[in-house]
């Protein structure tokens, strides 16, 4: 993986629907490592010192007139990321290396 994409650290093996209400912002965690998965917890700066990286959260902003459903990636291997392209459904092995 590219030094920007850290290594997954999944949580589950399937992808997680998350709602953005109208006019807020969901910010979605890239680096993989937080808590509150998918969203962000602030794990990324330590993270970042660590590595050497620039990773942000991944803001989703709902700018339509009624909720709006996304489907976030919690296996870690969408080429998509922070949303789920089903790469979870060719995952063999869990924890992933």
């Amino acid at each position: 993986m590219e030094k920007s994409r850290p290594v997954p650290n999944p949580t589950q093996l399937k992808s997680l629907k998350i709602t953005v209400e109208v006019g807020k912002t969901a910010y979605l965690c890239m680096c993989g490592q937080s808590k509150n998965m998918p969203y962000c917890d602030g794990s990324h700066g330590a993270y970042n010192k660590e590595h050497g990286t620039t990773l942000a959260p991944h803001p989703v902003k709902n700018e339509t007139e009624e909720p709006k459903d996304y489907y976030a990636c919690m296996c870690g291997h969408s080429k998509k990321r922070p949303f789920c392209d089903g790469s979870h459904n060719k995952v063999k092995d869990h924890p992933v290396a």
